[in-house]
């Protein structure tokens, strides 16, 4: 989305098909990174353009204090922290490069595909039933929901939320991997800093795992739900607390 140059990773769900056909409605789910460099500009464009009612925060306390989402007249602000806190010690969005060039973290693939199943266990149910809920009372305008890169927890939700339109597991990774083309000036901006800093070139490649959308990541938290709930029709109904009519509605309000 061009009109938005100081939000990364910003775009629209409009036009993913379903399984039966239809497509998601387009102006109806939005996902991004986070907004606090956004400019009054955008900000209106947000609420007036896009018809953005209310926006989902997924960060911790210490991501929204650090960088504040602005107050948008008109537009609700819910901030739903999903992480357990047993992911703080892997999921450092803000990269600590202090313990990074001393060697005490090392982010690596594994460590990514257990947050991912962390996403999705029963810790995690008041906030996954709080999103839906915001799903299902948006009757007019679009929700936006974030995190700070608009990659991991971001992802995670609009993945369960198009596996509960119906849409098919390749069409929803596709989807997900789109981010890599939206953060790719940011994964090099940082890499670069690391090398500033002083890090070597075996970490800089360590870290493209906590920087990279990877269908892998997905595939943990989609074999988690498998595992934990005997498929997503049990996560949706035991972690989402959604019922058949709940779906029913959901599918009515965002699919065309």
């Amino acid at each position: 989305m061009h009109d938005f140059p100081n939000i990364l990773n910003i775009r629209g769900l409009g036009g993913i098909p379903a399984k039966d056909g239809s497509l998601v409605r387009a102006g109806k789910l939005m996902r991004s990174a986070d907004l606090a460099k956004a400019t009054e500009e955008e900000c209106e464009l947000l609420a007036k353009r896009y018809r953005v009612h209310t926006i989902i925060d997924l960060r911790m306390g210490f991501e929204r204090r650090g960088a504040p989402d602005p107050v948008i007249e008109g537009v609700e602000n819910v901030q739903v922290p999903l992480l357990p806190m047993k992911t703080i010690g892997v999921m450092r969005e803000d990269y600590n490069w202090t313990e990074m060039l001393t060697l005490r973290w090392n982010p690596d693939d594994y460590d990514m595909r257990r947050i991912y199943e962390h996403l999705v266990d029963e810790a995690t149910s008041d906030e996954w039933q709080t999103i839906f809920q915001v799903m299902l009372d948006n009757h007019e305008g679009a929700v936006l929901w974030h995190c700070t890169n608009g990659k991991d927890r971001t992802g995670a939700v609009a993945a369960i939320l198009l596996s509960a339109l119906g849409v098919r597991r390749a069409d929803i990774i596709e989807d997900y991997l789109v981010t890599n083309r939206h953060l790719a000036q940011r994964r090099r901006e940082i890499l670069a800093e690391a090398e500033e800093k002083g890090a070597k070139p075996a970490l800089t490649d360590r870290m493209g795992a906590l920087l990279d959308a990877r269908s892998e990541y997905l595939g943990s938290m989609f074999h988690a739900i498998n595992r934990d709930y005997g498929g997503m029709e049990g996560f949706l109904r035991d972690i989402c607390k959604l019922n058949a009519a709940d779906l029913r509605q959901l599918r009515y309000l965002y699919l065309q």
